[in-house]
C-alpha cells in the first residue's frame, strides 16, 4: 500500500488557497463531464448524443490531462474514495487506510 503522506508531501507544503484552487478546477471538470454524459444518456436525437458525446470525451481528455500534469508536479490528487465519493481531496495515510479497509469489506 502506498504511502500518502510522502506522495502528497509536496501539496501540503502549499497555501491553502493554492490547494483548494487546484480541487475546485478539478470538481469542476468533473462536475462539466457528469453533466455532458446526462445529457448525452438522455438526449432525443442522435445529433444531439454524438455533440455531447463529444464533448463529454474532450472534458474527459482534459481532465486526464490536467491530473497527469499535477501527477509530474507531485501532486496526487483522487477521486471517488471513501468519504470522498463524488470530489477530488488529497489523499493523507488515513484515507488511504479507509479506502483499503473498504474494499477489504467488499470483499468478504
Amino acid at each position: 500500500m502506498p504511502d500518502f503522506n510522502q506522495a502528497n508531501e509536496f501539496v501540503f507544503t502549499l497555501p491553502q488557497e493554492v490547494q483548494e484552487d487546484i480541487l475546485r478546477s478539478l470538481n469542476y471538470s468533473q462536475s462539466t463531464i457528469d453533466t455532458y454524459r446526462s445529457i448525452r444518456d438522455e438526449a432525443p436525437t442522435d445529433n444531439i448524443y454524438y455533440r455531447y458525446n463529444r464533448y463529454y470525451n474532450q472534458m474527459k481528455q482534459r481532465l486526464i490531462g490536467q491530473i497527469y500534469a499535477y501527477n509530474v508536479m507531485g501532486i496526487y490528487p483522487v477521486y471517488g474514495w471513501s468519504g470522498h465519493r463524488t470530489e477530488f481531496f488529497f489523499p493523507t495515510q488515513e484515507d488511504c487506510d479507509l479506502e483499503y479497509d473498504y474494499y477489504l469489506q467488499c470483499g468478504e
